[in-house]
């Protein structure tokens, strides 16, 4: 499709679990939680430069929003999500992502520009990390990651791994 913006202002799609409009040209995204039992949102592969809601998603549990435009990241609108992908954006910064203490996975890849700090400490229930790409300079794994399955950071800048990384 060729959608370039779209707005739940007057929707009554109450019961609307799974909302895909990947692969379009959205650029302004509003209302979106209007859309109250939305539990699976792909808005991936669009022009999304900023989301952000006027009440927080509390069923959404997964959020494709790989491939747009996004300059930051707001956990509060999100606070149940389990699994979260920004893969290939423009982030420059996470906000509150210590919120979502039920994220299993988490993925950041490739982002444009001058690229993205990452506080693992706020990914510390995380089950799978995927931060490839990116220029991470260091891990900080003081806090222990003990639901952690898999973790990907490859072509970052890392030049060694803490000390403790093996505990």
């Amino acid at each position: 499709n060729s959608l370039n913006s779209l707005d739940f202002r007057w929707s009554k799609l109450q019961r609307l679990e799974f909302l895909n409009v990947s692969h379009n040209k959205i650029e302004q995204l509003e209302n979106l939680e209007s859309l109250i039992g939305l539990i699976h949102a792909n808005l991936a592969h669009n022009c999304i430069e900023d989301i952000s809601l006027m009440q927080p998603l509390r069923r959404l549990r997964i959020l494709r929003l790989s491939e747009n435009k996004l300059g930051s990241f707001h956990a509060d609108s999100f606070p149940g999500l389990r699994t979260l992908y920004l893969d290939d954006n423009r982030l420059q910064s996470l906000e509150n992502c210590q919120i979502l203490t039920r994220l299993e996975n988490f993925s950041a890849r490739d982002q444009e520009g001058e690229g993205i700090a990452i506080d693992m400490t706020e990914f510390v229930n995380s089950r799978k990390l995927y931060l490839s790409g990116n220029p991470i300079h260091a891990l900080d794994f003081e806090m222990g990651f003990y639901r952690l399955e898999y973790l990907e950071i490859c072509a970052g800048c890392l030049s060694e791994l803490p000390i403790e990384f093996s505990t």
